[in-house]
């Protein structure tokens, strides 16, 4: 091999070596990079009527997000939220879904916060392994074939035989119509409502269900609970319809002792109807003690952050508060390891919140102690302890 061959190899080794050096710096995470903010995905009605507790819940969720950020983020890097509207309906959740996980490149998500938007969209994360803790999404069972899929709202069958026993115990009404809306949320209490309420030995004279939102004349249907003579109806709404649904009880003499969910029994459908909601209606809600401290300054930071009252129920907007609280701890013991954060949820026990002490159970549904009877007097929320 002559001196100049030996010389050209040489020179080209080098080159090698100093090239894979160069890559390997290149390559290397920069400060920039490690430091690049979490993206958490939001989905929840923010346009329409269930807007409400959407739009509410997103701001709980911001303002836990800056907090956060505040004090330093998840080991030094921030949270940023990207918020998407699911309509509290399947089609625009599924949308929203598939873009923060194929555009936005989420692995964790806010919601749903509507039963419909969560029973849609709990499959898609299960089949990305992208973790998703819903808010106000009540349904039952819709979670239970899912394990990255976990929820702050407890299952609507606890709610509905609480309204069951309280009817039949306290108030003796033994014959019950149900009004109902056609979605995942409202079918599942009612459907939740009418077995317990047997079981317990009531009697169900009719079931109406109407499609939502088209339905906006409920005559027919309230016509045909009429004549069925029930003692009382139990009415699940899914938006604002409650105030169309009360006039036009109004209007057909339905004297009727109203009971059902939270959204129809609620100081809002109260006040757009201009009252017609009776004092005597009643259901059963998840209550949070404001003499609490941790409940109190909730209430005030919202206050002072947004000039307005907490929205809808305090428990189901104000658990999105305490739903960021607990991802920011498994994000700081797991990083950006969704199955990391999965199996640090499934072994939360007692976490004390401002809205709840949680715990969840296998099938991500949280185990609470939070339900009281409600009824709305003078356009104010009364509640009471349900008795054994």
């Amino acid at each position: 091999m002559s001196k100049l061959t030996k010389t050209i190899l040489w020179l080209v080794v080098v080159v090698i070596i100093l090239g894979g050096i160069y890559y390997g710096i290149s390559k290397k995470p920069t400060a920039a990079t490690t430091r690049e903010p979490i993206k958490i995905g939001f989905i929840g009605p923010l346009s329409g009527g269930p807007s409400l507790w959407g739009q509410g819940s997103l701001d709980m969720i911001n303002m836990a997000v800056e907090e956060i950020n505040n004090q330093g983020g998840i080991n030094g890097r921030k949270l940023v939220v990207i918020p998407e509207d699911g309509k509290c309906q399947p089609e625009p959740a599924v949308t929203a879904i598939q873009k923060l996980i194929n555009v936005d490149k989420v692995k964790f998500i806010l919601g749903g916060h509507c039963s419909p938007e969560t029973a849609a969209i709990a499959p898609i994360a299960e089949n990305n392994k992208v973790f998703m803790l819903a808010g106000v999404s009540t349904a039952s069972g819709i979670l239970d074939k899912y394990s990255y899929a976990f929820r702050i709202s407890p299952p609507n069958w606890e709610q509905a035989c609480l309204i069951g026993k309280i009817a039949l115990k306290k108030y003796n009404l033994k014959k019950i119509a149900v009004l109902t809306a056609s979605t995942a949320f409202t079918k599942s209490i009612s459907n939740d409502f009418v077995n317990c309420f047997k079981e317990q030995g009531g009697e169900v004279v009719r079931v109406e269900e109407y499609t939502w939102p088209e339905t906006t004349d409920f005559k027919t249907y309230l016509i045909k609970i009429k004549d069925s003579k029930p003692d009382a109806i139990f009415v699940a709404t899914q938006g604002v319809e409650g105030v169309q649904i009360l006039k036009q009880m109004s209007e057909l003499g339905i004297k009727a002792i109203l009971t059902g969910n939270t959204v129809f029994i609620h100081k809002k459908t109260y006040a757009e109807s201009g009252g017609l909601l009776p004092s005597n209606a009643f259901t059963v809600a998840p209550y949070v003690d404001v003499a609490n401290k941790k409940a109190s300054e909730l209430v005030a930071k919202y206050k002072a952050k947004y000039g307005k009252d907490v929205p809808y129920n305090l428990f189901f907007v104000g658990a999105a508060y305490d739903g960021v609280y607990m991802l920011k701890e498994a994000l700081e013991k797991c990083g950006e390891n969704p199955t990391c954060v999965r199996d640090y949820f499934f072994n939360i026990r007692n976490w004390e919140g401002a809205t709840a002490v949680f715990s969840f159970n296998e099938k991500g549904d949280p185990v609470l102690k939070v339900w009281r009877e409600l009824r709305i007097v003078n356009g104010d929320e009364v509640f009471e302890t349900i008795s054994e």
